[in-house]
């Protein structure tokens, strides 16, 4: 990727975890599956590199996408911070 490629992207993989950790601690309820394996888990010790299926990961990733592009509007925290 050129400079100006690598610098665009990293904003916009900023603004999508910015928005999505928004949509997450708001329970939005167009991440579903995502909320519920979350909950179903809540109370197992876990490990911090928890490995999750190639299936549930593509569930997770076409919900995240869709909630956030459904979503009113993607706030952009780069100024704040």
């Amino acid at each position: 990727m050129s400079n100006i490629e690598q610098i665009v992207y990293k904003n916009i993989m900023m603004m999508i975890e910015d928005n999505l950790q928004i949509l997450i601690r708001n329970r939005d309820s167009c991440l579903y599956r995502f909320s519920k394996f979350c909950d179903d888990l809540k109370d197992i010790e876990l490990e911090d590199d928890v490995k999750i299926n190639q299936r549930l990961l593509t569930i997770f990733t076409e919900e995240s996408l869709y909630a956030l592009l459904n979503a009113d509007f993607l706030y952009d925290f780069r100024d704040i911070e």
